[in-house]
């Protein structure tokens, strides 16, 4: 790898940043990004669709729900000769256990164990987050089956939900999305029949059971990529989905997509966004009615590059590709993540093989946007080690938030250049080109499918990954300063604490148990890990206690709004809750 001095001291001069001698901040070219449409699409959109939209923008939501029942009426009728999607209800043995990450499901994973070796990517898992505590995860099982885990209590303990089974078919790559208003949870996955048809499926909060097929015919369809315009209407979301067929290699594959206008009811008949090699789409929501999409394109020249596209009025029309990086190095398929606060951040991650080398030294490379996807940064590494691959990124920012707490963050795996000793790193976004070094949370070894970084909570990054072997899935959760929420059960020796109400606005309950007569403080901590506030320092007896705070700091002053950890400690045992000024 190209490790040149002056490469090294023009990043630094440009980026501000710390280089370590063996961390590889290179360019390997300077690529200047262009707008392309010789791999597009601009198909004809459907007027009522435009319409339909129109309606929904301009809060018409009589005139929306009409025009909805029209568009109904103009879909094709399903087809009936697939195979039949079975609602497991019944719970399975439980699989919980306490360890240092949480055990969100224990047994077989279905993942694409040659997928490295390929040069692609792949996906086991996925997880969302829903109002204020409710996360849930979807699991590819090896017995095909796709399991729903929950968990209401900020990821500290997960339950079945949901499952369901196509047919004897295995199940692989399964997205979760939830509708924030509705009441629905969607699930997708790619069906192992049918050359990897496609299938819907969504649930209300009783538990009635939907389904409907998105993709069947004899194409193949290698991956997918689904998203929702949720934080911009919750009550009349649109569900968005762009996939891969391979229809021959490279200068021949093509990515397709199809949005569901009704909340997963139908689906709109698929329109062609890319031909000539393009595949491995990733969507993102960012807002002002804008639906962005990062894809890899792939010549028979072996020229190979990443390129970004977006619609500004919710995928009814598109602006031509815009090439952001490309060379015939390997690269892996691109993740991209929008900001929803009307800056017009946009942010693409993606893995970048070396030229040359034996050694699969894969890098991680980004590039970032300010103005709604008009334009790109250069293409620069972060966070990529010599001798290591950096893989599988996936990047997210919380739905409606950005801002010093709310910056996207990023999960990726790193193993040495043999693909041995892998590890779940993370890091995140700090200032304009800016990214904090990355720091390693797993507890247990991961497999080589992709950990999915997700929220806990707004301001709380969350992760999840599979273990080795694809064995097990794992949660944790942490901040900037790796303060976890305490994980392991408590005895009768240690320290109970808890506070209510949370998230609270004027005063919070502080209550706690002590097993022995001691000295104890009590203190609240930012994100940042600084304290800013002594609740109590003293000595106190054995038993219940309650201290009421209102939320100021060490100087009487009343802190801003947003996330704190409350830390109560003895000589000891030390318990940290999570605390939300409203």
């Amino acid at each position: 790898m190209n490790k040149t001095i002056l490469v090294c001291l023009l990043i630094a001069a440009v980026f501000a940043l710390q280089i370590h001698a063996n961390e590889k901040f290179n360019q390997s070219e300077e690529f200047t990004p262009r707008v392309s449409t010789e791999a597009d699409c601009f198909p004809e959109t459907n007027p009522l669709v435009k319409r339909i939209i129109q309606a929904r923008e301009n809060g018409n939501m009589e005139l929306h729900a009409q025009l909805l029942e029209e568009y109904k009426m103009q879909l094709p009728v399903q087809q009936n000769d697939l195979p039949e999607v079975i609602n497991i209800t019944e719970e399975p043995e439980p699989f919980m256990r306490w360890g240092n990450d949480v055990t969100i499901f224990s047994g077989g994973v279905a993942y694409n164990s040659w997928a490295m070796t390929g040069n692609i990517d792949d996906e086991a898992i996925s997880v969302d987050y829903y109002k204020e505590d409710t996360l849930r995860a979807a699991i590819a099982g090896t017995d095909s089956t796709c399991w729903v885990y929950k968990s209401d209590d900020n990821g500290l303990t997960w339950a079945y939900d949901h499952g369901f089974s196509v047919g004897g078919n295995a199940l692989y790559e399964p997205e979760i999305i939830h509708g924030p208003s509705t009441g629905w949870f969607h699930v997708f996955a790619r069906v192992s029949g049918g050359n990897g048809n496609l299938i819907h499926v969504r649930w209300d909060e009783a538990g009635t059971f939907e389904y409907s097929w998105i993709e069947t015919s004899d194409d193949t369809v290698l991956n997918y990529s689904v998203c929702a315009d949720r934080s911009d209407y919750q009550y009349a979301y649109y569900l968005y989905l762009a996939y891969h067929k391979g229809l021959g290699g490279p200068s021949a594959d093509g990515i397709f997509l199809t949005r569901s206008l009704n909340t997963g009811v139908s689906w709109e008949t698929e329109t062609q966004l890319q031909t000539n090699g393009s595949g491995f789409p990733d969507l993102s929501w960012g807002n002002a009615s804008y639906l962005h999409e990062a894809y890899l394109y792939e010549f028979t020249d072996k020229t190979r590059g990443i390129r970004c596209r977006r619609s500004s009025n919710s995928g009814v029309s598109w602006f031509g590709s815009i090439t952001i990086y490309s060379d015939t190095t390997f690269k892996m398929g691109p993740q991209i993540t929008c900001s929803h606060d009307g800056t017009g951040d946009s942010w693409v991650m993606f893995p970048r093989r070396d030229a040359g080398t034996t050694n699969l030294d894969y890098g991680l490379c980004w590039a970032w946007c300010e103005d709604f996807g008009a334009t790109w940064s250069s293409v620069w590494f972060v966070n990529s080690w010599v001798g290591d691959n950096e893989v599988l990124p996936s990047i997210s920012v919380h739905d409606g938030y950005h801002d010093s707490l709310y910056y996207p963050y990023v999960t990726f795996i790193r193993s040495v250049d043999d693909w041995t000793d892998p590890e779940v790193c993370c890091f995140n976004w700090q200032s304009d080109s800016t990214w904090t070094s990355d720091t390693t949370y797993n507890d247990n070894i991961p497999e080589f499918t992709r950990p999915i970084q997700t929220w806990e909570l707004p301001g709380i990054p969350a992760m999840a990954y599979v273990g080795s072997g694809g064995t097990n899935v794992y949660y944790d959760s942490w901040s900037n300063t790796q303060v976890e929420e305490e994980k392991a059960p408590v005895t009768k020796k240690e320290i109970i604490g808890s506070a209510r109400p949370n998230p609270f606005t004027h005063m919070t309950c502080i209550n706690y148990s002590l097993p022995n007569r001691g000295n104890l403080t009590v203190k609240a901590y930012n994100i940042l890990g600084q304290e800013v506030a002594t609740i109590f320092d003293g000595v106190k007896e054995s038993g219940n206690h309650t201290l009421e705070w209102y939320g100021v700091d060490n100087a009487g002053k009343k802190l801003p709004r947003g996330v704190y950890f409350l830390q109560i400690k003895t000589v000891n045992s030390t318990s940290s809750k999570k605390l939300i000024i409203q």
